[in-house]
């Protein structure tokens, strides 16, 4: 359907299946498509035009993949699902080491692990109502999972099932903890401090517009790479490692050490008496 201001419908078509027609090898063979002009009843044409960009299989390619931008993370919280506890991980800049809350004596967090979400700007390759069957996506018992940001922000993202072309239904909420003012740095003069007033607000200014847009993200489902949220699903005992236990040193069996057997030779015999005379 096209559509005008205010969402009014200007016209519509309804596109049928696609038809391959061939001269009999006397030429290049030719395509075409079934449509339906609901405007004009009891009449079906077939035209010329395959419609292939607006094929429901490639619709994908012309959707606008504007979507959420966390950047820089300072946490990251999966709930506990099924038999698995979940984990938590922070730091307190994007300087600092991660930590992982619970670690146990002798754990050690995975650091490839941790560099991997450091930073997460997903995509998606596809969209989905939000009246989506929930069973069908899995978003009825989802995967939970927290982010909270730098500048301030939280993502609770809700994850389901794999759906196609081995991409994960994805649903989303999005908040905002954001300054009202600035403090001011120790013996700050009256120039610096106008100067970094505004470039404050205009930061802030931009994050509230950064929330308003991803506000709206809300209002769909959506199937995301598996791979791009793929740690995000890990399990605790995946991202950490622990020590190897020490090896145990094999024994070698002890070989009897034989008792030394008396024995008297010929040269340390005693000698032999003489023969009478």
């Amino acid at each position: 359907a096209l559509k005008g201001d205010k969402d009014n419908e200007i016209a519509s078509l309804i596109i049928g299946k696609s038809v391959d027609r061939s001269d009999g090898g006397r030429g290049a063979g030719t395509g075409g498509r079934f449509v339906y002009n609901p405007a004009v009843k009891d009449r079906v044409y077939l035209v010329s035009e395959s419609f292939f960009s607006v094929d429901p299989v490639t619709v994908g390619q012309w959707l606008d993949k504007t979507f959420i931008t966390p950047g820089a993370l300072i946490e990251v919280a999966q709930s506990p699902w099924s038999n698995n506890p979940g984990w938590k991980i922070t730091r307190k800049d994007t300087k600092a080491d991660w930590q992982l809350e619970g670690l146990q004596r002798g754990e050690t967090l995975d650091k490839t692990f941790t560099e991997g979400l450091s930073s997460f700007s997903p995509a998606f390759v596809d969209v989905r109502p939000q009246s989506e069957s929930s069973n069908e996506t899995g978003l009825n018992e989802p995967f939970k999972v927290t982010l909270k940001t730098v500048d301030g922000f939280t993502y609770n993202l809700l994850l389901g099932k794999e759906g196609p072309e081995k991409a994960r239904y994805l649903q989303l909420n999005v908040s905002a903890d954001l300054p009202t003012a600035r403090t001011a740095e120790p013996n700050e003069n009256a120039n610096d401090k106008k100067a970094r007033d505004e470039e404050f607000d205009k930061h802030i200014a931009k994050l509230k517009e950064q929330l308003q847009t991803e506000k709206q993200f809300e209002k769909w489902v959506y199937l995301v790479p598996g791979y791009s949220v793929q740690p995000l699903l890990k399990r605790r005992d995946e991202i950490v490692t622990k020590p190897s236990p020490s090896p145990t040193p094999v024994s070698t069996p002890t070989q009897p050490v034989p008792s030394p057997t008396a024995s008297v030779s010929a040269s340390s015999a005693s000698p032999a008496a003489s023969p009478p005379p």
